[in-house]
């Protein structure tokens, strides 16, 4: 794989996960991997516009909000970083 995923299953309790990856690129410009980072559809809209814009300064992150072929992201990613809960797995 190409990039590192990093999902939250259905997000609603995955924000600080998220803020920790981000966190991690900013203060270690030796990160370059690409990451794919699936907020989950049922994060809050708050929540959810601060991480957007927080990831948007860093070129090597995308954000995005959903998507529906989360067995294909994991297949095709370099490693998963996930809270591994319902969500993710089922």
């Amino acid at each position: 794989g190409e990039y590192i995923l990093v999902t939250t299953g259905g997000g609603g309790d995955g924000a600080e996960l998220i803020h920790d990856v981000i966190d991690a690129y900013q203060q270690n410009p030796q990160l370059q991997h690409r990451a794919l980072i699936v907020l989950g559809p049922y994060m809050p809209a708050r929540k959810r516009n601060k991480l957007l814009k927080k990831g948007a300064k860093i070129s090597c992150i995308k954000i995005i909000e959903f998507d529906n072929r989360m067995e294909d992201l994991i297949a095709g990613a370099k490693a998963v970083v996930a809270m591994g809960g319902y969500n993710t797995y089922c």
